[in-house]
This record gives structure tokens, C-alpha cells and sequence, in this order.
């Protein structure tokens, strides 16, 4: 299974793509496409997928992702005694929507370099930011298009003159960056270790995928991303985790199992070095979050 390439055609009256999405539950496929995005949860829960940052969403959530950024929302299985629908809203738009050259040609988008280059590893919006942005994203379904891409322009000049709310999620070089060859190969990878991080996943079959043999894989990966697939791999895991951790009362060695580690003391290695806590201790932080609100902010995520 490859991360798939989505083709975004805007109407013919329109510069840019927007929709808002009502569905049972987020389940697009792990994609990317040549457009900018910005998306944002109004409704739902579960986990987002941006390159091999996997975290935790919810209601509120609003994210920038720059061209050829893999990426996608999956919700969380839905409770059948409380169904909800979940809503998003899109816009998708090319880096020449307003000029042939892109934004370079237009002073006034010079103060929009640094958002740009920040989206090209997604960017959570926080704070007044994304407050700001998520009422005029709710806004644009009662607009005609002229006054959507006049919205879209504040939106702009919202995320140009509020860098402090913008957090960058990947920290690697820029997908837009890779050629096309080096680009098909990562998402391969990554839709299989996200497919199959819970079960045993061997160097040689992941190598298999991109036509590679062990050792030459090992050097293709650790150039592209910094990283081993190891690390990836236990990322992905552990992010698992946390949210087993926050939200069940599973104890730690069935945590574990569930998260693809195959030992609970190599599971307690791993959580130790990412987290800089244990599990237990994590689980106490949780557990004391919940009685005293104020010490959310010593939960690391």
C-alpha cells in the first residue's frame, strides 16, 4: 500500500479548492498532492498522520501543510451508542492561485515566505490564530466565491503576523524537496510501517517494498530522513501508547503488546528515552491532570 497522489481540480469560477466535509468518520487514505493545505476539524477524534508524525487530534484542530506533504485524519472508531458526524473543512490551493509565478511577484505575499517554508513540514495553528481562522473557515459555505478568496486573504494575513502560534510538527527536510522517485518510496514505507507498526515489521520487507537490500535501504533512509526505521517505526509505537496511557485502563505489559513492541522491558526502554518518564509515571501525570487542570502543561505529548 503506497501513500496515493491526489489530483485537486477547483471549479472553473473558482482559483482554489474548498469544501466542507460531513461524514460518519475521517477515513481518507494516506495521500499527498502539489497543493498547500489547510484543514480544520470542527468535529471528531483520532489520529493524524502528517510525514511520520503521528499524534493524537481533536475538535479544533487546525493544520497548514506545504506541497507533497503526505498525509490524513483517521478517526477513532465510532461509539455506537453516541454517534456523531465528523466535520472538516478544506481549502486546497496551487502556490500560483493569484499569480502564474506564484507568490513571489507580489510584494506584499514576502511576509508570507516564512509561513510557507514552515508549512512544507505542517504546521499546527494554535492560540488566537486559529480561533480567528476557524470562524472564517465556518464562514465560507454561506459565501460567493469572490468573498471566500477575500476571506482566504485575511486567513493570510492572520498566520503572516502571528508566528508564535505556529507549530512546526516534522522536523526533517521538506517533501517538496525529494524527487519524485525518492518521494514514492517514503510514502511506500510509511503507509506500511502505519499500516503495521502493532505487528512485527522486518528490515527486509520494508526494504522488499522500494526494491532495495537491507544495507542499501539503511543508507537510503537515514540520508532522506535523519532517522532509522527502528526509530520510525518506534515513533509510531509510542505515540500508540500515549493514547492507550490517556484514554484506558489496560495495564502496561498489555499497552505494550497492543503497541507492536514484543517486550515490556524494551517497551519501557523505548517510552523512557521518548518521553523521559515511564509509562507508569506518564499514567500518574494523566491520572493528575484529570483531578487538578493546572498541571496539564506538565503532560508532554
Amino acid at each position: 500500500m503506497i501513500a496515493q497522489l491526489e489530483k485537486i481540480i477547483p471549479s472553473t469560477n473558482q482559483s482554489f479548492f474548498f469544501r466542507k466535509f460531513e461524514v460518519p468518520y475521517f477515513d481518507a487514505p494516506f495521500h499527498y498532492h502539489p497543493e498547500l493545505e489547510l484543514t480544520y476539524i470542527e468535529r471528531g477524534k483520532g489520529k493524524r498522520y502528517i510525514g511520520e508524525h503521528v499524534t493524537n487530534f481533536e475538535s479544533g484542530d487546525l493544520v497548514l501543510l506545504g506541497p507533497q506533504v503526505p498525509h490524513c485524519w483517521l478517526c477513532d472508531s465510532q461509539d455506537p451508542e453516541d454517534p456523531q458526524t465528523s466535520i472538516s473543512y478544506v481549502v486546497q490551493f496551487s502556490r500560483n492561485f493569484l499569480t502564474p509565478d506564484g507568490f513571489s511577484p507580489i510584494p506584499e505575499f514576502e511576509h508570507l515566505t516564512p509561513v510557507f517554508q514552515k508549512a512544507a513540514r505542517g504546521v499546527l495553528i494554535l492560540h488566537k490564530s486559529r480561533t480567528a481562522i476557524a470562524q472564517i473557515l465556518r464562514s465560507l459555505p454561506a459565501l460567493n466565491f469572490l468573498e471566500r478568496l477575500t476571506a482566504l486573504l485575511r486567513i493570510f494575513t492572520i498566520l503572516a503576523e502571528s508566528p508564535e502560534d505556529l507549530h512546526v510538527l516534522e522536523n526533517r527536510q521538506t517533501y517538496d524537496a525529494l524527487s519524485n522517485e525518492n518521494r514514492e518510496k517514503l510514502q511506500k514505507i510509511y503507509r506500511h510501517v502505519i499500516a503495521h507498526y502493532p505487528h512485527k515489521i522486518t528490515l527486509a520487507e520494508v526494504a522488499a517494498l522500494v526494491n532495495l537490500s537491507p544495507n542499501a535501504f539503511c543508507r537510503f533512509f537515514k540520508q532522506l530522513t535523519g532517522k532509522t526505521l527502528t526509530d520510525v517505526i518506534n515513533g509510531y509505537r509510542v505515540d500508540h501508547a500515549l493514547h492507550l496511557l490517556k484514554t484506558s485502563d489496560l495495564n502496561i505489559s498489555e499497552i505494550a503488546y497492543d503497541s507492536g513492541f514484543q517486550t515490556v522491558p524494551y517497551f519501557n526502554t523505548v517510552f523512557k528515552k521518548a518521553m523521559q518518564c515511564s509509562p507508569t509515571e506518564y499514567r500518574g501525570q494523566v491520572a493528575k491532570a484529570k483531578r487538578d487542570p493546572s498541571a496539564n502543561h506538565e503532560i508532554k505529548s
